[in-house]
């Protein structure tokens, strides 16, 4: 059995209600974790400063740098690493309004937009050089983490996005390349309304409007659901 320390707070970053005297405690992101216990383990450290809050070690308590009186008490605890799953990734979201949408772009709107403001680097499309330069430039950016903030998923994300120009200069440099074909599947369970939506669109070009997750293997997609997708590339 593998264990791991995990910091968990009581109502951090969600506002929620006790019930019955009882209070609710949320974990800390892994990023969080990580970078608090690397200071906890230093022993020589009171305190880490974590975005706008203090965590005080020797009261165990998490205080707003504003306002002092703003406290919650922390705890420290072991976890089993092979059944915690992250609440931030495996959550039940809200029912989309609809599940994908019809494109004129034949690939994302980002990539399509960058295309729209840099013709002039794509036509011809030979200056992959100053392609690359503001694929670099951007991801720099995006990427300067500030190791105290625990908001890392969402700049991560951000940093991802900035990567769309390198992206889209290594499709233009292997357009028109002999190029092996691939096929990936997703399996998903579908609604009647929706495998009706989707047999009205049959022809058209889609665009998922979430996260979508794909496999080589045929026969793990189809173990989900009741809808097999079959996607060449």
């Amino acid at each position: 059995m593998r264990y791991r320390e995990k910091f968990g707070i009581q109502g951090y970053k969600h506002v929620r209600k006790e019930k019955a005297g009882t209070s609710i405690w949320k974990y800390y992101s892994d990023f969080e974790n990580e970078f608090i216990e690397d200071t906890y383990q230093k022993k020589n450290e009171e305190e880490v400063q974590l975005g706008d809050y203090v965590i005080d070690f020797t009261q165990m308590l998490q205080i707003r740098k504003d306002d002092r009186t703003k406290q919650r008490p922390i705890r420290r605890e072991e976890v089993d690493v092979s059944r915690y799953l992250r609440g931030e990734r495996f959550c039940s979201a809200g029912k989309p309004m609809k599940a994908f949408t019809i494109t004129q772009y034949g690939g994302s709107k980002s990539t399509y937009g960058w295309y729209e403001r840099n013709q002039v680097l794509c036509y011809p499309a030979t200056r992959y050089s100053e392609i690359l330069q503001q694929a670099a430039n951007a991801h720099r950016d995006k990427m300067r983490l500030d190791t105290s903030n625990g908001s890392f998923l969402e700049r991560l994300n951000a940093g991802l996005n900035a990567l769309s120009d390198a992206l889209t200069a290594r499709k233009q440099n292997l357009h028109g390349l002999d190029q092996k074909e691939l096929t990936i599947y997703r399996g998903c369970k579908l609604t009647e309304e929706l495998i009706e939506e989707y047999t009205q669109n049959v022809g058209k070009l889609i665009q998922w409007l979430a996260f979508t997750s794909t496999t080589k293997d045929r026969k793990v997609a189809e173990v989900y659901g009741n809808t097999l997708f079959i996607i060449n590339l």
